[in-house]
């Protein structure tokens, strides 16, 4: 599922916010976000060997792979300064989630999806029924009851998920077989929340301004030593 936020959506929130190094020694390092006068987006990046804790306006999210994590979020920054995610790979690094005790993660159910799923295959079923077997009529009833029994239910996960799995039309409506959606459940009708995204873009964004702060206030080299006096011919 392609990502809903963008660079240029998440630079709109993030266009005051200002690099803080609140901590730094070798990878334990403590940065801060954040407006001026404001807290609106604010947050902070934590690293230690190992891992990377980002926390503030859009969650909690703790990553786990390199000995400096830096490096592994440095991947999503092209040379052209444009931050290119890689949601599916990220998010199997994530220990620890956003969330409460109730509910937590960094997915949540996509209805459009499912409803999009289930009426792919409505359409599919419809196309393979061969009219000497189910009149106009029943085709239309069969059409009709996925809509009422399944897609009405699409709100809730549990419910919808539910309702898919188990939907059967067939003989009792005099239909030669029951219609079924087949494996239904190896379909994932989820979507990274919009928190996820948005700490997806941020954490490689403070990166690349941490950069370019240790870049610029890196000291000059050292002046060259000056050339001794030329030795004098003793002749």
């Amino acid at each position: 599922m392609e990502n809903r936020m963008t660079q240029e959506r998440f630079l709109r929130d993030a266009k005051d916010l200002q690099l803080h190094v609140q901590l730094e020694h070798d990878v334990y390092r403590h940065i801060l976000m954040k407006k001026p006068g404001s807290s609106a987006y604010h947050y902070s990046i934590v690293t230690f060997p190992g891992f990377l804790v980002m926390t503030g306006d859009m969650g909690a999210w703790t990553f786990q792979r390199l000995h400096d994590m830096f490096e592994f979020f440095r991947t999503g920054i092209k040379a052209d300064g444009t931050i290119r995610t890689n949601l599916g790979y990220w998010s199997e690094k994530l220990v620890a989630v956003d969330g409460s005790r109730r509910q937590a993660g960094c997915m949540e159910w996509d209805e459009e999806e499912f409803r999009r799923v289930v009426r792919e295959q409505r359409l599919q079923m419809m196309r393979s029924i061969d009219g000497r077997i189910l009149s106009k009529e029943k085709r239309r009833e069969l059409w009709e009851e996925i809509e009422s029994d399944v897609l009405d239910k699409s709100e809730d996960e549990f419910q919808a998920m539910n309702a898919a799995c188990e939907f059967s039309w067939g003989p009792k409506y005099g239909g030669p077989r029951p219609f079924y959606f087949a494996d239904f459940w190896e379909h994932d009708c989820k979507r990274y929340t919009s928190a996820f995204e948005w700490a997806c873009f941020a954490i490689p964004h403070a990166i690349a301004m941490y950069d370019a702060h240790k870049e610029a206030t890196k000291p000059p080299p050292p002046a060259p030593a000056p050339a001794g006096e030329p030795d004098e011919c003793p002749f």
